[in-house]
Order: C-alpha cells, then structure tokens, then sequence
C-alpha cells in the first residue's frame, strides 16, 4: 500500500439553499478526505470577510464539534462532518476551511464555496445610555443591535411607547450584522430631557431587550443670557446692530452652559 498525505476531496455546508439559516437550527459541514494512512488531525477554521486572518481556527468556541468515520477498504476514505449547535447571526458570512494530516504530511487548505447566512430576532449591542446636556445644545444619540436581516428601529420618548419620535429603515439589506441609529436633536430644549426607549424589529420578530437612553439636564447649567436671543440657528450667527447709536458686532455661540454673547465695539 502507498503511503501518501491527505487530500481534500470536497468541503460542503449541508442543506444549504436560497432559504437562510436560523439561529434556533442546527448547521453542519462536511468534508471528504483520502489518504493513506488515515488522517492522524483534521483542523477546521472559518474564513469571513470581517477576519485579516484567512484561516481562523475554531479551536476557542466549544459550539463547534467534529466527527469522523473512515473507510479503510482499499485506502482511507474520510468524513468529517462539523456541527454547529447552536448558530449565530454573528457567525452570518463564514465560510469554513479545512485541511488534514497524517505521518506523510499535511493537505492544501480548502474552503466552502458558499457562506451561510443565519437569520436572528434583533439584539441589543448595549443596553443603556445617559447625556447631560443644556438646553440649547446640540445632541447625538445612538442605539446599536445585531440582526439579520437589516432591522426597522424605531424610538419613543417615554411614557409615551407608542408614537415615534424617529426612526431609521434598514430592511432589506441582508450584508451587514451591527446596525446603528443616530437620532440627532439641533438644539435641546426642556421638552428633550427624558428617557428614550428604542426599539428595532425584522422579519423574525421584535428585540426582547430595549435600548434605554437617558437626557439629563447637567446641574450647573445657567439662565444666562439665552432669554436675549430670539432664536437659535445651526451656525454662527454674526449680526449688525445699532446700540446707542454705535455700530456693535454681535457673534453668538452655543457652548456648554448656555447661550454667551460676545460684543465687540469698534
């Protein structure tokens, strides 16, 4: 009998068609290797646009597992078979690489031509948020979830759980697992502080848990002289006047406590 390394004869995802996983299944991927004799290892490892390593070895995460049989009636046919109970969205765009060795070496690396995709109910990236901001200020809030496919995300500002005060449409996009919203307020007012409850929902089903963003309102802001201004912009405002009949430059800007204005007299 020669003895020779191994040779990955094909690597496949089971039941794989135009229908997406589920993350409540069951996935499975299947390698045949000849070699003789039988291989001694076979090393699984994930390969996914998201990774600089090509080959990521699955050797950490305990829901992978391997079973082999071998025929050995003439030279070693091998099946490999990888399962993986239970799939993620997170693990949506791996493919999985194998390679295998015996006492005469190793084989090449090959790799699944497909990519599974695993469908989930959104998840929430991080469960709450707290701003302290002055009315007047600009302010930027964020809610971050994982879904396959693209979630609807909606927010409300509570008590009220039932009109929206901003929403953000990422359905249909089927390429991208971390979703963020950024509901953006010019300049707060009284009406802004309060807790926001943020909501995303897909095909499967709405997220169990909430993303919660609290405004409060910082302690040391002041009065100061925003009663002196009209209204706000979203730029510097620079403004000719006449003041006892003098010509005076008023530039106003939006900093942390409130509205400060600056004259300068020429």
């Amino acid at each position: 009998m020669i003895i020779y390394s191994p040779t990955i004869q094909t690597v496949s995802i089971n039941g794989l068609s135009n229908t997406p996983f589920n993350d409540s299944g069951v996935i499975r991927i299947t390698a045949v290797i000849r070699a003789f004799p039988a291989p001694s290892a076979v090393t699984w490892g994930i390969k996914n646009d998201r990774f600089t390593n090509p080959f990521k070895p699955l050797t950490n995460d305990s829901r992978y597992y391997g079973n082999r049989t071998n025929d050995c009636s003439y030279d070693c046919e091998s099946t490999e078979v990888l399962t993986l109970n239970p799939p993620s969205c997170t693990d949506t765009g791996n493919k999985y690489s194998v390679y295998a060795a015996n006492e005469k070496g190793n084989s090449s690396v090959k790799t699944t031509l497909n990519r599974v995709t695993i469908t989930c109910i959104p998840r929430r990236v991080y469960y709450s948020f707290t701003h302290f901001k002055c009315e007047g200020e600009e302010l930027n809030m964020t809610a971050s979830f994982v879904s396959v496919p693209g979630p609807f995300i909606t927010w409300y500002q509570q008590p009220d759980n039932k009109n929206r005060v901003y929403y953000e449409d990422f359905r249909g996009n089927w390429n991208t697992l971390y979703y963020t919203s950024r509901y953006h307020v010019q300049f707060v007012t009284s009406q802004t502080f309060g807790t926001y409850m943020v909501v995303a929902e897909n095909s499967r089903g709405v997220s169990n848990g909430r993303v919660l963003v609290q405004v409060n309102r910082k302690p040391n802001c002041t009065e100061g002289s925003t009663s002196t201004t009209s209204s706000t912009t979203d730029r510097s405002d620079a403004s000719t006047l006449i003041y006892n009949g003098e010509i005076m430059t008023r530039i106003i800007l939006y900093v942390v406590a409130c509205t400060v204005v600056i004259q300068a007299k020429y």
